[in-house]
């Protein structure tokens, strides 16, 4: 077998894309006969791995470059560069060719935009036991959201559980062995009351001690 495998994005300076008022360049059309590529029009070049560079050859051999040769076309058509690079691999055939063409103008073609909306009901994920995929990204998609929404409220729930076991304890601790400033502002009132209450006292009885001693004079 025989392939073109396109290693970087077509670049033309001449490409119109039919709107921006510069020529498309012309289809040029790559021949393949007694080993070697040719093209219809522009240079020819491959690439020299040992020199990491391009050289003028246009050679291809299927029985020495099984890991395939790179090229590349260049020309100047209507005052306008461009450039573009292939890879040839598998055994070609002499007199097999290949044309390389501008496209066609997509003015209202939305293929590619169809083509990525159906990405989203189509069965690209999880792989089943036949190996083939059962499941969209929009269901796989909805099944994540789900599964964070889950999980979110399972932690908040914790969280509060874990805040009210917190709480109990605390309070159970200070029933203990905590200091309860209510208690002891009561506690030191009545001690003070009490310390009053004894001083009266104290006076009282010197107060008839000295009245005693002035009687017995």
């Amino acid at each position: 077998s025989d392939r073109i495998e396109g290693v970087k994005t077509l670049s033309v300076g001449g490409i119109d894309a039919n709107s921006d008022g510069l020529a498309d360049f012309s289809p040029i059309t790559l021949s393949f006969s007694a080993n070697a590529f040719t093209a219809s029009s522009g240079t020819l070049e491959r690439y020299d791995t040992s020199t990491s560079s391009w050289v003028a050859s246009s050679a291809y051999n299927p029985a020495t470059d099984s890991s395939g040769a790179r090229f590349r076309v260049t020309d100047a058509q209507g005052g306008v560069d461009y450039s573009f690079e292939f890879t040839a691999v598998g055994a070609w055939t002499s007199g097999e060719s290949l044309v390389f063409s501008p496209t066609a103008a997509g003015v209202a073609d939305n293929r590619n935009a169809v083509a990525l909306g159906a990405l989203q009901t189509s069965k690209l994920m999880l792989a089943g036991s036949s190996g083939s995929p059962t499941a969209t990204f929009q269901s796989v998609y909805a099944q994540m959201v789900t599964q964070v929404g889950n999980k979110t409220r399972e932690v908040q729930v914790n969280e509060k559980a874990q805040e009210t076991l917190l709480t109990q304890a605390t309070d159970a601790r200070d029933s203990l062995s905590g200091v309860n400033l209510d208690e002891e502002a009561a506690n030191l009132m009545r001690y003070q009351m009490a310390y009053q209450s004894a001083a009266k006292v104290m006076s009282v009885a010197q107060t008839l001690f000295d009245e005693v001693l002035a009687i017995s004079r």
